[in-house]
């Protein structure tokens, strides 16, 4: 799935920079929470120059909104993985209004393909992007990352929390037990720079 949204002014070396230098050292800026993984890829998301969009409260927010401005006060999408997937990624319905998400670009792979088409996934992703993990049971998003080193198709490096990881091998890590073999994983392209 393409969009039109190029987000132009997302400044993926800019995001990179904040998840390397946050992934083992939390910014005190922000809460965090014990699953704190999306609550840390919206940070390098917005730290890449991405524009929050508000609710006018807590209970008000959906998964068109995307903001945190204090512990009490977010959108469901900054906090939780489906939800970011969902605001970035989903199309869906509003009445007679489509939302397309605010991402230029998402991608839908199988545990199996992305092992057997490493150079191939590789080449589609960048610097920058996130990649969520899927549920096999019910493909609800229940872990974020984002991509922080690309040296090559085939050597491509994230950083997350929840499990804190610097710079770790994303090859590695899908073919690890960690993601199950029924799994999705979606790369989703914020911009097209």
């Amino acid at each position: 799935k393409q969009t039109s949204n190029t987000n132009s002014t997302y400044n993926r070396a800019a995001a990179a920079q904040y998840a390397r230098q946050h992934a083992k050292s939390y910014n005190t800026a922000y809460p965090s929470w014990g699953a704190d993984c999306t609550n840390y890829v919206s940070q390098c998301v917005y730290a890449g120059g991405m524009p929050k969009i508000t609710a006018s409260s807590h209970s008000n927010a959906n998964d068109s909104h995307w903001y945190l401005t204090n512990a009490t006060n977010y959108s469901p999408s900054w906090t939780g993985a489906d939800w970011f997937m969902r605001h970035w990624a989903k199309v869906r319905e509003y009445g007679n209004y489509v939302y397309n998400g605010r991402a230029y670009s998402v991608r839908i792979y199988t545990k199996d393909y992305v092992l057997n088409n490493k150079a191939t996934v590789g080449s589609f992703i960048s610097v920058g992007d996130v990649v969520h993990y899927l549920s096999a049971s019910n493909s609800n998003a229940y872990h974020s990352t984002i991509i922080s080193v690309k040296n090559s198709n085939t050597d491509i490096q994230f950083c997350a929390h929840t499990d804190d990881r610097l710079n770790e091998d994303f090859f590695t890590y899908i073919s690890g037990s960690d993601v199950d073999s029924h799994e999705f994983i979606v790369v989703v392209k914020i911009s097209n720079t």
